[in-house]
């Protein structure tokens, strides 16, 4: 089988889905998945940006930890993020805009 997970997916994607597209309905209710890259210069209704930090990274490995954990040796700082900074880059809500 393919597996009943994320990493499954991924895999079976990676094997026969690769340069596929999924059209969605015109008119119908559909939420539409793409890159900042992508987005650029859209508006919609609504946006919703998922994790933004993580896009962030500068292409560095990302170590989670869980929310008080600290890791020996790592330098770490609190830093408020500005919803002004957050929102470069992301494509103009209309309606709603979720960070």
């Amino acid at each position: 089988g393919h597996g009943a997970d994320l990493s499954g997916f991924i895999a079976h994607w990676d094997r026969s889905g690769a340069g596929r597209g999924v059209v969605p309905p015109e008119h119908g209710q559909a939420v539409r998945i793409m890159t900042i890259h992508r987005s650029k210069g859209l508006q919609f209704p609504v946006v919703i940006v998922p994790f933004p930090e993580v896009g962030r990274a500068s292409g560095k490995d990302l170590l989670w930890v869980t929310p008080g954990e600290t890791v020996p040796g790592l330098p770490a700082a609190l830093v408020r993020m500005r919803k002004d900074l957050a929102e470069v880059g992301v494509p103009e809500a209309v309606e709603e805009q979720h960070l």
